[in-house]
């Protein structure tokens, strides 16, 4: 069960997430990139709360978030867009966890209520 704080701190976290990668990207000139990013990581964050409400200790999002930062702050724009990705490929591969593989597993789960 959630708890309130719970609830409070998971929200916190996902608005300062949030914040962050919108701030890698706030010098970018193309207003269409920028909201095209946004409306992505609103509509994937449904999914990453699932994800990490069930994985906390299977990675260190604060640690991927340094190194991501550290190297845009460097200007090493090679490597921050291959953090991104890793970063991007890590969070998808954790959600896809909790997702049905089939048709079938769909209509298991709803059945079955999980």
């Amino acid at each position: 069960m959630i708890t309130a704080e719970g609830l409070e701190l998971a929200s916190e976290w996902h608005l300062r997430n949030s914040k962050f990668h919108d701030s890698l990207v706030q010098n970018c000139r193309n207003g269409w990139l920028i909201d095209y990013r946004r409306l992505l990581h609103e509509h994937s964050n449904r999914y990453l709360r699932i994800a990490l409400k069930n994985n906390r200790k299977h990675r260190d999002v604060r640690k991927e978030h340094a190194a991501i930062f550290e190297s845009a702050i460097k200007g090493d724009m090679e490597l921050c867009s291959e953090l991104v990705g890793e970063h991007i490929d890590t969070s998808v591969a954790d959600v896809a966890k909790y997702l049905p593989s089939s048709i079938e597993d769909f209509t298991r789960r709803l059945i079955n209520g999980a």
